[in-house]
């Protein structure tokens, strides 16, 4: 069974050209795969385990290009090198350094990279999406030997990093506890920590410091 064509885009470079793919395979595995063509006659092939892309079908965007017009038009949004690829009708173009709504999710780049707002107010959550390229230990995957059908150098491994927007556009990043989350508004805000002990909850996701910002904003602590 040939492997199943998700989506391919041409990314042209300075020394090389790429094309990045997603496939699935025989066995139902997502993998990405980077084409290098170092010369005419020289082409480099290496496959990673899962996708690169938010998500792996194009999408209607919607973003704003030179002198503020809105333009809709068939996107991916690409984690790894935090941009977007539009398809036009001859051509795949990378875009960076402006907002994009997905699929009804909106992101907003912030010095070249992608965040989505999770809420609203002076003080927001934000969220940032992205993955690394995590190699397999050479001629090894999951243990087992090269010729043990390794068809992967490595796999995509999607990160989710969290951060507090300030209303002098500060940008803090957070863990979902109680002590980084109150770190970050302490250096903000003096005298904050006894309203952060009135709120009397325990922070353990997202939609809790959420509640904490609401909860400090209605009391007219920002």
């Amino acid at each position: 069974m040939k492997p199943f064509l998700i989506f391919i885009a041409c990314l042209v470079g300075l020394d090389t050209v790429a094309q990045t793919g997603v496939f699935v395979n025989e066995k139902g595995e997502k993998y990405t795969e980077f084409d290098y063509k170092m010369s005419s006659e020289s082409l480099i092939k290496n496959k990673y385990k899962g996708s690169i892309y938010w998500k792996d079908t194009l999408t209607l965007g919607r973003f704003s290009v030179a002198g503020g017009d809105t333009v809709a038009k068939l996107v991916l949004l690409d984690l790894l090198n935090q941009q977007f690829l539009v398809h036009f009708e001859d051509n795949t173009r990378a875009i960076t350094n402006t907002n994009l709504t997905l699929d009804g999710h909106h992101f907003v780049c912030i010095k070249g990279r992608f965040y989505e707002p999770l809420s609203v107010g002076k003080v927001k959550v934000l969220v940032h999406h992205s993955c690394v390229l995590k190699e397999y230990a050479k001629g090894y995957k999951d243990g087992l030997p090269e010729s043990l059908d390794n068809d992967f150098r490595g796999e995509v491994v999607r990160k989710k990093d969290f951060y507090l927007l300030f209303p002098n556009h500060k940008l803090r990043p957070i863990q979902l506890t109680d002590y980084s989350v109150s770190l970050a508004l302490v250096r903000h805000y003096e005298s904050i920590e006894w309203h952060i002990e009135q709120f009397g909850k325990k922070i353990n996701n997202e939609a809790d410091v959420i509640q904490l910002l609401h909860f400090l904003e209605v009391r007219g602590v920002f």
